[in-house]
């Protein structure tokens, strides 16, 4: 497996939280917005989901197979978006080309 650079990272998982479970939270009372959801748990793209063939509530998954050792998040009421994710790389599936390059 290889380690894929954190901006096309951010990318992936950004085009996947449409497809992680969620859990709804309350309005919070502190300052700055609200949290409107909270994430514990994200999937990663393999198999069939890989590329635009079978896209999830119509984002397609990354062009690669990829998978994580864990991701949580969370969505503000003015839109910010925090996603966290530990241990990403690019799934030793094909159509991963084998190991070359400088990683």
């Amino acid at each position: 497996m290889r380690k894929i650079s954190w901006v096309l990272a951010a990318v992936g998982v950004a085009a996947l939280v449409s497809a992680v479970a969620v859990q709804g939270v309350a309005a919070s009372a502190g300052p700055g917005p609200a949290t409107v959801l909270k994430f514990s748990t994200m999937t990663p793209v393999t198999g069939p989901y890989v590329g635009p063939a079978n896209p999830v509530r119509g984002v397609a998954g990354g062009g690669l197979p990829w998978i994580l050792t864990a991701g949580s998040g969370s969505l503000k009421q003015d839109g910010h978006l925090m996603v966290r994710v530990r241990g990403l790389v690019l799934a030793n599936q094909a159509p991963v080309p084998p190991t070359s390059g400088p990683w």
